[in-house]
């Protein structure tokens, strides 16, 4: 009996190294099904479970597969590392103003805790706030929000779709915008900070559960592109449902030429908030080039499945040309 139990043990070590692997190549061919691109956004859980058997195996004498699970492990970390990898420095003279502060959290209007949520907002003193499920009952909920941030555009709704922008200076050319056929409301409009306009863009497509999903969130990603081109400087803030080693997030980053604020910062797992084994890095805040991310960091719970982000960035100075 002992030596069945542990046959089986060793099998099923042996069954989660092959699953890890085979994970592995079909998140590498997302590009051509939505379901194969479910496998990308685990690369950090795969890179740790695969070195971890690796290690094992070494334990095992069993040097063969050892390697096999290792070259798979280190086949996922290529695409983890790039985010660890330091930002170009940048010169004072370029950036001379002071640093702002960006926060974005999907409430989760079933799950979330107002009381939390407004504590998280003022214990961080943001300029610029973006919230994302948020519903009528969630809007009243966040008039507290009118001291510390007293210009606001939303668009509440009751499907998990509502999204609100808050700013400490008045908000200019405000617009609620229908970015593709899923018909989901983003928000686009512009604020004073420093000697310059930065324009927000707050989006929120459709989570990739299933095909015809995809493709609406592809859909609305590729109107994103088309709206920010030639807008600078901006910021753009939201729940992509997507993680940065995705191939549809490669495929926005290139056609908006926007740049992720996560390069230099690692990762930071903001979903699922309560399960962070499995935390993936699915909110977001790309920028464009003239603006430099100082600080990037994800908050406290707030009772969301999502944990909150704030960026804190400076601008570069009008009259420097961007290289």
């Amino acid at each position: 009996m002992k030596a069945f139990l542990k046959i089986r043990f060793w099998g099923l070590i042996s069954a989660g190294g092959f699953l890890g692997c085979v994970a592995t190549v079909l998140g590498f061919l997302g590009q051509w099904s939505w379901f194969f691109e479910l496998f990308a956004h685990f690369r950090v859980q795969y890179f740790a479970g695969l070195l971890g058997i690796s290690l094992i195996m070494l334990l095992r004498k069993n040097k063969k597969e050892a390697l096999i699970y290792t070259i798979f492990a280190f086949s996922n970390s290529y695409s983890v590392l790039p985010l660890f990898l330091p930002a170009p420095m940048v010169s004072p003279l370029e950036y001379p103003f002071g640093t702002h502060r960006a926060m974005l959290i999907n409430v989760n209007s079933e799950l979330g805790d107002p009381r939390l949520v407004l504590d998280a907002i003022a214990a961080e003193k943001p300029e610029i706030l973006v919230l994302e499920e948020v519903t009528d009952s969630w809007m009243k909920a966040m008039d507290g929000l009118t001291n510390a941030l007293p210009y606001s555009v939303a668009s509440p709704r009751e499907d998990n779709f509502g999204i609100a922008l808050f700013a400490q200076n008045p908000l200019l050319a405000k617009n609620i915008l229908f970015l593709g056929e899923a018909a989901v409301p983003s928000i686009l409009a512009s604020v004073k900070m420093d000697d310059r306009f930065v324009e927000i863009l707050a989006t929120h497509p459709l989570p990739p559960a299933g095909a015809a999903y995809t493709a609406f969130r592809n859909e609305q990603l590729d109107r994103v592109s088309e709206c920010v081109k030639d807008r600078s400087p901006l910021l753009l803030l939201g729940d992509l449902n997507m993680t940065p080693w995705s191939p549809s997030f490669h495929r926005f980053i290139e056609q908006s030429g926007l740049q992720d604020s996560a390069k230099g910062y690692g990762i930071q797992p903001s979903w699922p908030a309560h399960f962070l084994l499995l935390g993936i890095p699915i909110d977001h805040c790309l920028h464009s080039r003239d603006i430099h991310i100082t600080r990037r960091r994800t908050g406290s719970r707030v009772n969301s499945d999502h944990l909150p982000l704030i960026v804190d960035f400076t601008l570069r100075d009008a009259s420097v040309s961007v290289r």
